[in-house]
């Protein structure tokens, strides 16, 4: 009896012609599946996806961290780095709520 679940070899191939693994834009290396007829696209650019391409995995920029401890705070318009305090620091929110900045326990009890 012919096993009903191995797939057809053909469909295998296609498929695989249509994936795009570790295409890289800018910074950002991901995985891709072409959706429609293609050809000479580019999966993505400037971090835009093409019409003919779908998102396998999506990779992530260069992490803006350089020191153990480091936090990543998202900035205007992209991820910053929060470098890690002295000790004794903690982190608190600015007074506009849209940020984040180191304290100490001296400088809030001096105040």
């Amino acid at each position: 009896m012919e096993n009903q679940s191995d797939p057809n070899p053909e469909t295998i191939r296609d498929f695989f012609d249509c994936i795009h693994k570790d295409y890289m834009d800018g910074s950002v290396g991901s995985s891709y599946m072409c959706v429609a007829n293609t050809t000479g696209n580019a999966p993505s650019s400037g971090g835009t996806l093409h019409a003919s391409w779908q998102y396998l995995a999506k990779g992530q920029a260069t992490s803006p961290t350089t020191t153990q401890g480091d936090i990543i705070v998202r900035g205007a318009s992209a991820d910053g780095r929060l470098a890690i305090g002295s000790a004794g620091q903690f982190v608190k929110v600015n007074s506009g709520a849209n940020g984040l900045f180191k304290k100490s326990i001296w400088e809030i009890s001096n105040a």
